[in-house]
């Protein structure tokens, strides 16, 4: 027994030293492609710095510029550009989005991606505004980049007395929207494949987004015991 036990040592032993030397080629290989591409970020990093730098200043024009350079260098990863140009947080920007956006279908894509876990009868968050910002910026039909038509339905607001949470100009007189009537819409508003129905009334995916000023024909109203209005739009072209 001791020595079958010895003869698989031994055998172990001299495993180890044949493929000691290949392990530590081949992790060498690895640590050394890893430094490389770390290396390669850091540079990627330093050169976009100065373009950083510049949507962080107060010339707008120069803010434009570089977002537009950071979108050459991340060409081929749209999220990471949509990202860097959206962080600051600064409206010129927004515009470069819009104008990106209207050309470039992976641009919206991403843009739209932000809206994706969006939920407006709860509020929506700062990036999730101006994502409304930038589809909604993007044309009448929100869907300029897939030539889409934007149809479906939105989350109006809350109409209970006194109506503090209206996304539309109600005609005088009105205390909620009325079906075949159009409405000019005071914010933006997400458009979603279909309204929140039973059983569990979650929230459709977003298809477009109506921009602010936009005016939309109610086509079907659902309106819940609580004055809460969802209603099928189209959007009227301009």
């Amino acid at each position: 027994m001791a020595t079958t036990e010895k003869s698989a040592f031994d055998k172990i032993q001299s495993a180890l030293v044949v493929l000691t030397p290949i392990l530590v080629v081949v992790f060498g290989a690895y640590l050394n492609q890893n430094i490389t591409k770390v290396e390669s970020q850091i540079k990627n990093v330093e050169a976009m710095k100065p373009y950083f730098d510049m949507m962080a200043g107060e010339d707008p024009a120069k803010a434009k510029m570089a977002a537009y350079a950071l979108y050459m260098l991340n060409k081929e990863d749209p999220s990471m550009a949509v990202s860097m140009i959206m962080a600051p947080q600064n409206p010129e920007l927004m515009g470069v989005l819009i104008d990106l956006g209207s050309r470039e279908p992976k641009i919206w894509n991403e843009v739209k991606k932000i809206l994706d876990t969006a939920d407006e009868t709860r509020g929506v968050t700062k990036m999730q505004e101006a994502a409304q910002e930038i589809i909604g910026g993007i044309g009448t039909t929100a869907t300029t980049a897939t030539t889409r038509e934007i149809q479906g339905w939105s989350y109006l607001g809350d109409f209970t007395p006194p109506v503090k949470d209206s996304r539309i100009k109600l005609d005088k007189g009105e205390i909620v929207p009325v079906q075949g009537q159009s409405y000019e819409l005071k914010q933006a508003v997400n458009v979603r494949a279909d309204k929140p129905r039973s059983p569990d009334y979650s929230l459709a995916r977003i298809t477009g987004v109506a921009a602010a000023g936009s005016t939309v024909v109610i086509d079907e109203l659902d309106i819940d015991k609580n004055d809460r209005v969802w209603a099928k739009v189209s959007v009227a072209h301009h």
